[in-house]
């Protein structure tokens, strides 16, 4: 199992160029975002079927894998001081077909795919049946809803 990366850079918010897109959109205009990509799949697909692997885990590794790439996207809080965190964690909707409940969990990025596939695996067996909002508590700040 992964261990969980929590590490985070802190921003010094009088230097960052960012620094008045931050405020225009966090105070002038609060406001989020929702990112939609049409991708074509089929090539994923044959070979995730091909070495008899799971589309969800592919799917979430290689969207986080991406979003880690990318520093503006790992910008968080900590007590208050702005950072960029290291890596983001995939946090995710699992469904109980008996019950029609859903559960929010999440599994430990690895720059691995088969290590970020055994974490996903030993999430849903551990986590899976537990019929709760959380059934996974909550380690870090530095997930992100997908």
């Amino acid at each position: 199992m992964t261990e969980l990366n929590t590490q985070a850079t802190p921003i010094d918010q009088a230097t960052w160029a960012r620094r008045e897109y931050f405020y225009y959109f966090t105070k002038m205009m609060p406001t989020g975002f929702t990112l939609n990509v049409d991708i074509d799949i089929t090539a994923t697909k044959a070979w995730l079927t091909k070495h008899d692997r799971k589309f969800n885990p592919a799917y979430l590794y290689l969207v986080t894998k991406l979003i880690t790439k990318h520093p503006e996207f790992r910008v968080g809080q900590v007590d208050g001081q702005l950072v960029e965190y290291d890596v983001l964690h995939p946090s995710y909707s699992i469904f109980h077909g008996d019950d029609l409940s859903i559960s929010s969990l999440w599994t430990a990025y690895d720059p691995s795919f088969e290590q970020f596939y055994q974490n996903y695996l030993a999430d849903q067996a551990t986590y899976g049946d537990h019929h709760t909002p959380m059934p996974k508590a909550p380690q870090s700040a530095n997930t992100y809803p997908i």
